[in-house]
């Protein structure tokens, strides 16, 4: 699914909320941008134009700067693609889903990662599977928790700093994960502090304002692509490293968008979602 994404233009908004003590919304700032791929080789990435801010929409003077911009950003990544990837990282892994960035602060710097619903799969073990209906699809529900002995480290987490940190919090998550029994892909994924889930995520309906959230949708064609990924450390903080964030993406207006990717480029059949 990671490499059928970059087929596809859309639009994303990246919501930001501070919240009160009593985790109500003090302040909020949304972006959406146009998300356009570009790859080379074996290389991909995302060049993103923004296009509104809080609702309201930049001017016209704005967003073709931003499109100048984008420019001149895929001419410099295609310029800069054609070198040769550097083989000395221990990171191996070959498959991954899209993520939600998130940051630590500390002092004066900040350190950022991507936590993906793959990384879940790495590191838990699964139980008490049952099926249920999710958007009216037929799903496998899991509950899981970290793997016994299993370590976050540079073989299995792409970042190149901070890895222990990322590490301790991750491994203090649970939560519950919906496989689409048909197509085989992460519906929706959900975890949280293990004390949060013994006693939230006792049931089989989604839950709402948790650590982590990711939930797919899929196309009329029978692809699989992000829908929205939500992340929350308030009131969490003892586990995400004392910082307080709560942030948003939501995905919408797919589009096939032709690339030079030399990435999978069929599609799957047709097929009417149930």
């Amino acid at each position: 699914m990671a490499g059928r994404l970059y087929n596809y233009s859309f639009n994303q908004t990246d919501t930001d909320e501070v919240l009160d003590k009593a985790n109500r919304a003090r302040s909020s700032t949304s972006k959406t941008y146009e998300v356009f791929p570009v790859a080379v080789g074996r290389r991909a990435r995302f060049i993103y134009v923004q296009v509104s801010e809080n609702g309201v929409a930049l001017s016209p003077k704005k967003i073709e700067e931003q499109r100048q911009r984008a420019a001149k950003e895929t001419e410099e990544f295609e310029k800069t693609a054609a070198t040769p990837i550097n083989p000395t990282s221990a990171y191996k892994s070959s498959w991954w889903s899209y993520g939600i960035k998130v940051e630590k602060h500390s002092r004066l710097s900040n350190t950022y990662w991507y936590p993906r619903p793959t990384d879940f799969l790495l590191s838990s073990e699964f139980f008490a599977p049952r099926r249920v209906k999710l958007d009216g699809r037929e799903t496998i529900l899991l509950n899981f928790r970290l793997r016994p002995g299993y370590v976050f480290d540079k073989t299995n987490v792409a970042y190149p700093d901070g890895i222990e940190d990322y590490g301790r919090a991750m491994s203090q998550l649970a939560g519950r994960i919906w496989i689409d029994a048909a197509d085989k892909v992460i519906a929706r994924l959900e975890a949280s502090p293990a004390h949060e889930v013994s006693t939230s995520q006792a049931g089989d309906t989604p839950e709402p304002d948790l650590a982590l959230t990711y939930q797919s949708q899929r196309l009329a064609n029978g692809t699989w692509v992000p829908a929205a990924a939500h992340y929350n450390s308030y009131g969490r903080e003892d586990v995400f490293w004392k910082t307080p964030l709560k942030r948003s993406l939501i995905y919408a207006d797919f589009k096939l968008f032709k690339t030079t990717a030399d990435v999978e480029k069929l599609e799957p059949a047709s097929s009417p979602t149930p």
